[in-house]
């Protein structure tokens, strides 16, 4: 089935999935299209297309974390249709779930947002902090339906259990890199700016300071309980694989060209706690992988362990923190996780790329030989 042939009325249509077929995106929609063609398809195939055209971010997210398992060598099994992912890989079984954090009714929706959304600095603590509690809401869900669904299947029993999550939880999501999930999973909060009377828990393998926050505050009042993974309460989770960076942004870097226009794709990458860009042009090789931007959070107290090698590709980010060590380690440890993109046309890219005309440019390659 062709998935971008619409299969609902046009005002049905989800924003994303329209920017989809703008004639701007014409390569991005032929590399997902690729993508589709490789994606099991468990629920029937026009049911599937209709809520990817619909509702978009859940389909697209499974479909980027299918490619993403391909690309690791492992081997989806279409016969399991609960989890979303069953995964072999070198003798190991893994039970994946999916799970998208969505915004919130009350907050601004994505038609809603501004170019200083897109391009600006925008305030990091509630970018933060709406992280935690879209996050936290998303993945209780799926802790709920491993203890009334999951916890009775023999595949559940025998494998590590992995929640995905794909971050699409406020309109500046892009932003969020890792910093919520390490609150929400092992209560370390990144204070840059020490605005909260926090005692210290740890750092980071880039020296970077951690402080301790043992609970986050709703909007309406509530109160929720973070460290996920500070105890053995969830040992039968084994790890949160977690992006905010798949975006139709993605779909851009990773492309070459972008017929019929020019883009320009800055990538802001965290180089020992210091900033490193990259930027490039269309027509030049993509500097960002299927993997960027992608970080896994191991669990200290699972029952079954997830095996760092299972998900492995360039750019992909293992994280690992128990109260013992001390230290919030990110493996591989010379790793440059990706930490913001930006993506303009380029005639528009002095205008809108933050610092674009104080970026040096190297010689593009016309081959690897040379």
């Amino acid at each position: 089935m062709d998935w971008f042939l619409p299969l609902v009325d046009e005002n049905k249509l989800h924003i994303k999935f329209k920017l989809l077929l703008d004639l701007a995106y014409t390569t991005e929609r032929n590399l997902f299209a690729d993508w589709t063609k490789v994606f099991v398809v468990k629920d029937g195939i026009k049911k599937t297309v209709k809520e990817f055209q619909t509702t978009f971010h859940s389909i697209f997210w499974e479909v980027y974390l299918n490619k993403l398992s391909n690309e690791s060598g492992c081997i989806v099994n279409n016969k399991v249709k609960s989890p979303d992912f069953y995964l072999s890989k070198n003798n190991n079984n893994v039970c994946m779930e999916a799970v998208v954090a969505n915004i919130a009714e009350c907050e601004a929706r994505e038609h809603q947002r501004t170019t200083n959304d897109v391009f600006g600095e925008n305030d990091y603590y509630q970018i933060v902090n709406e992280s935690i509690i879209r996050a936290f809401n998303a993945i209780s869900v799926k802790l709920k339906m491993y203890r009334e669904h999951y916890s009775d299947l023999d595949i559940a029993k025998k494998s590590p259990f992995v929640i995905a999550l794909g971050d699409y939880g406020q309109i500046n999501y892009g932003q969020s890199y890792c910093y919520p999930l390490l609150a929400l999973l092992y209560n370390a909060f990144y204070d840059p700016e020490d605005k909260e009377d926090l005692l210290i828990l740890c750092t980071d393998t880039n020296d970077r300071e951690y402080k301790y926050k043992e609970n986050i505050a709703k909007g309406n009042g509530t109160t929720l309980k973070l460290g996920l993974f500070s105890d053995d309460t969830n040992d039968h989770i084994s790890a949160i694989l977690y992006s905010c960076m798949m975006t139709l942004g993605k779909l851009s870097s990773l492309s070459k060209n972008h017929v019929p226009y020019s883009k320009t794709i800055k990538l802001v990458y965290d180089c020992a706690g210091a900033e490193f860009d990259m930027c490039r042009h269309s027509g030049s090789q993509p500097d960002e992988t299927l993997f960027d931007g992608t970080f896994i959070f191991h669990n200290p107290y699972a029952k079954k362990r997830l095996p760092i090698d299972f998900f492995q590709g360039k750019g992909l980010v293992h994280i690992y923190y128990t109260p013992d060590d001390g230290v919030i380690k990110f493996i591989p440890e010379n790793t440059m996780p990706l930490k913001r993109r930006f993506v303009s046309m380029t005639e528009e890219a002095a205008t809108f790329i933050p610092d674009y005309d104080n970026l040096i440019w190297g010689k593009v390659k016309k081959n690897p030989d040379q």
